[in-house]
């Protein structure tokens, strides 16, 4: 089934049975609302490869998404940033006229993206999560051999310079690489892409925790959280029309699941669930796709002490709307900026569109 904003999407109990999301799948289409269209309430125009398809595509999946973006036959696309909010267009040459009597003249049309709701599922962890070992450090940095580490500790009048690891304070030397400390998920000595050198796994240990350079501070990869390593997410749709959704007949219900455990450093927490909402529209299938690597990342939920209780316990680390009404107080919708803050909430976590499954 395919999403479009501002029309009605009833609900289906089926609906996105068996479907993956991916962002390939992405479609645009100008969209003219006028009475002049007899064929069908509105002339819907898909953006072909030729028209520009892909760079749209392209611009979409960029972290900041820029106002203007200029199609192939000078289509201005004026105020993209705005896409899934619906504020995105561009004025276009179109046919008007009647009784053999036609012109071209320009006609403001949306840009409205289109995108296939995913089907209904879960996420267990620590199955699902997303670790070190599913990279492998070579897209940090450069394994070193024996060659490179001898040049980097040669003497000072040779131009040598002290290789020591920052992480275990050992020198990084000749006899690493030569006693086969290698393995298969780790070299014995890594220079990351910053410059500065450690045992491998050093780094890759460190690595489970920060995904930064432990001297320069320099990301690497996403960002790990702190949320809790056992837990479920899971998603289904639900008939429901969410206020300030007029059109969408049917909402994302998102369930998060928390035994209680232990955290990394021993201290005992207190199991949580907690239900959100989506609307099953663009915006939603953006934000739960999303949330879904967040909660891989760990970086979903956090660990903190409740408000309300001072229980230690999970904590949302970014916001999701847990009623259906109320408005913003209430955490619940209309809320007109709420997507907005959530893609911001996300990036600062180092989750943008471009993690979108391809």
């Amino acid at each position: 089934r395919t999403l479009r904003r501002r029309h009605t999407l009833a609900f289906d109990s089926n609906v996105g049975l068996g479907r993956r999301f991916t962002r390939q799948r992405a479609t645009f289409r100008f969209v003219e609302r006028t009475s002049g269209c007899t064929t069908a309430p509105e002339c819907r125009d898909e953006v072909t490869k030729e028209e520009g398809r892909e760079l749209l595509l392209e611009q979409w999946l960029k972290p900041s998404l820029p106002d203007e973006v200029l199609l192939p036959g000078d289509v201005r696309v004026e105020r993209f940033a705005a896409l899934e909010l619906g504020g995105a267009g561009a004025q276009r040459q179109r046919r008007h006229g009647m009784s053999g009597h036609f012109q071209n003249k320009a006609q403001w049309m949306s840009l409205e993206l289109e995108l296939e709701l995913p089907s209904a599922g879960h996420l267990t962890l620590p199955e699902a999560l997303e670790g070190i070992d599913e990279l492998g450090l070579e897209d940090y940095g450069r394994g070193l051999a024996l060659a490179d580490i001898e040049a980097l500790t040669g003497s000072a009048g040779a131009g040598g310079v002290d290789a020591q690891c920052s992480i275990c304070f050992c020198d990084v030397e000749a006899e690493d690489v030569t006693s086969s400390s290698s393995t298969a998920r780790a070299p014995a000595a890594i220079e990351l892409h910053c410059g500065h050198i450690y045992h491998g796994e050093c780094i890759r240990v460190w690595f489970k925790e920060k995904r930064r350079c432990p001297i320069c501070q320099r990301n690497f990869g996403w960002l790990l959280g702190s949320q809790p390593t056992k837990g479920t997410m899971r998603w289904n749709y639900e008939a429901y029309q969410l206020p300030g959704h007029p059109g969408c007949l049917s909402i994302i219900a998102m369930n998060f699941d928390f035994p209680e455990g232990l955290d990394e450093h021993g201290n005992s927490y207190k199991k949580r669930k907690a239900r959100g909402y989506l609307p099953a529209n663009t915006q939603g299938v953006v934000l739960l796709e999303l949330f879904k690597v967040a909660f891989r990342r760990r970086a979903m939920f956090g660990l903190g002490h409740s408000l309300a209780t001072e229980a230690y316990r999970p904590t949302f680390n970014i916001h999701i709307k847990t009623n259906v009404h109320g408005g913003a107080t209430m955490h619940g919708y209309p809320d007109e900026t709420y997507f907005v803050r959530a893609m911001e909430e996300l990036a600062v976590n180092g989750i943008t569109r471009l993690d979108l499954p391809v």
